[in-house]
């Protein structure tokens, strides 16, 4: 189970079925998105500086 201010190399080592690299209104890098898909819902994990700092769910 992943929380918040977990490492990245947590959610990495899950295996996320797809990951987005986020920008800024700028185009620069600003972090990444984690998605993993499950039955009816998708679980979206964003990465800043190395640490968890948000996770959203989002039902199908």
């Amino acid at each position: 189970m992943i929380a918040v201010g977990d490492s990245a190399r947590a959610v990495f080592e899950l295996g996320p079925d797809r990951e987005w690299q986020l920008e800024n209104q700028y185009g620069g890098s600003c972090g990444i998105r984690a998605d993993f898909y499950e039955r009816g819902k998708t679980v979206e994990i964003y990465i800043k500086g190395g640490k968890v700092v948000k996770i959203c769910q989002r039902n199908d």
